[in-house]
C-alpha cells in the first residue's frame, strides 16, 4: 500500500507540474503580469462556470427592516440575485453620508454580530455591509452544495460570484457612488471567492484577507470542491493565482499562515508551502510596481479588525 501511495503522489507530481507550467507567472515587467492577469481571468471564468450579464441594472430588492436612507438604523435587504434565489443583506450607511470615504462589505460571518459590525464601520465614516455565501455559514452544507454543482457542471464560486455581482448592483443604486472605494472583507471559503470577485469587478478597490487556519492556500481536502476543473484552469496554487490577478490592487492579509510545509511532498509538481505563495505574491506586486500596496498584519499586535480597517483606509485611500 505504501508504494502505490508514492506511485499515486509522483504522478499527481507530475499532473500538477503541468499545470503549474501552463498557468504561473514567469514574467519580469508589468506587461507581461498585465497580459497574463487578462488570460489567467479567462481562464477564471471558465472556472467559475460564470456567463456575465450582457445588460446590467439594479436587482429586485425588498427592505425587511429599516428605513431607506436612514444612516442611524440598520438596514436588511433580501436582494434577489436570480429567480427564486435571495440573499441577505445587512446596510448601514455612513454617519456623516457627506463625508463617506468608502465602502465595506464583509462576506461571511464578522468576528462580531453584523449589527455591531455595521455600526462599529459606519462610525469611521465608511458605509458597511454584510452578506453571506449559499448555503450559510456551516462548512458541512457548503462541501454538500459545492458538491452538486459540480455534479450538474455549475461552480459553488461561480454562483457566488453571481449573487455579489448583483449585490454590487444593488450597493451601486442605493448608494449612488462615485469612485468611492469598495473594499472586500473575507475569511474561510469567501477568500478565494472574493479574490475571484476582485479579479473579474474594477468596482472593487482593495481586499483584506483573514485567514484562522482553514485551508484555503491550496490542498484539495478540507475545502470544498469550490470551482470547475480548479487545479487545470487556475494552476497548482489556486488561490495564490486568483490573488495574482488582483494585483495591483491594495491587499491586507491578516493572520497569514506561516508554514513552509506543502500539500504535497512529492517534487516536482509546482505546489507551493504558505509562506512561498506570499513570497511569489510579493514578487508580482514587485513586477506591477506597487510592493507597497500588499501588506501582512496580526490581528493580536494591531488592535483587532476595525483598527486594521482604519489603518488599511489610511494607508491606501483616505483617512477615516
Amino acid at each position: 500500500m505504501g508504494e502505490w501511495s508514492e506511485q499515486f503522489d509522483r504522478q499527481i507530481a507530475g499532473i500538477l507540474n503541468q499545470c503549474a507550467k501552463k498557468q504561473s507567472f514567469g514574467g519580469t515587467t508589468a506587461e507581461e503580469l498585465w497580459l497574463w492577469q487578462g488570460h489567467q481571468r479567462g481562464k477564471l471564468k471558465e472556472s467559475l462556470a460564470l456567463e456575465m450579464a450582457t445588460v446590467y441594472g439594479p436587482p429586485k430588492a425588498e427592505l425587511v427592516h429599516g428605513h431607506p436612507g436612514s444612516s442611524e438604523t440598520l438596514q436588511v435587504w433580501q436582494v434577489q440575485t436570480e429567480p427564486g434565489i435571495h440573499r441577505p443583506l445587512y446596510l448601514q450607511y455612513a454617519a456623516a453620508p457627506a463625508a463617506r470615504a468608502g465602502v465595506v462589505l464583509q462576506l461571511g460571518d464578522p468576528p462580531q454580530s453584523p449589527r455591531e459590525f455595521c455600526r462599529e464601520v459606519s462610525d469611521l465614516g465608511l458605509t458597511a455591509a454584510v452578506s453571506a455565501l449559499r448555503a450559510g455559514a456551516d462548512p458541512l452544507k457548503q462541501a454538500r452544495a459545492a458538491e452538486l454543482y459540480l455534479s450538474i457542471g455549475k461552480s459553488y464560486a461561480g454562483l457566488a460570484v453571481a449573487d455579489l455581482l448583483r449585490i454590487l448592483d444593488h450597493l451601486e443604486n442605493q448608494l449612488e457612488l462615485e469612485g468611492e472605494p469598495i473594499i472586500l472583507i473575507l475569511s474561510g471559503i469567501a477568500v478565494p471567492i472574493g479574490l475571484s470577485l476582485a479579479a473579474i469587478d474594477q468596482r472593487i478597490g482593495g481586499v483584506i484577507l483573514e485567514f484562522s487556519g482553514e485551508n484555503i492556500i491550496g490542498g484539495p481536502t478540507g475545502c470544498p470542491p469550490l470551482f470547475v476543473n480548479r487545479y487545470v484552469l487556475l494552476g497548482a496554487n489556486p488561490t495564490l493565482s486568483l490573488a495574482q490577478c488582483c494585483a495591483p490592487k491594495p491587499m491586507l492579509m491578516v493572520d497569514f499562515p506561516i508554514s513552509e510545509d506543502r500539500w504535497l511532498g512529492a517534487d516536482p509538481s509546482g505546489v507551493l508551502s504558505a509562506m512561498e505563495q506570499l513570497e511569489e505574491l510579493q514578487r508580482t506586486y514587485e513586477v506591477s510596481g506597487h510592493p507597497e500596496r500588499l501588506d501582512v498584519a496580526s490581528s493580536a499586535d494591531d488592535g483587532g479588525q476595525i483598527e486594521l480597517l482604519k489603518t488599511f483606509f489610511k494607508n491606501y485611500f483616505i483617512s477615516v
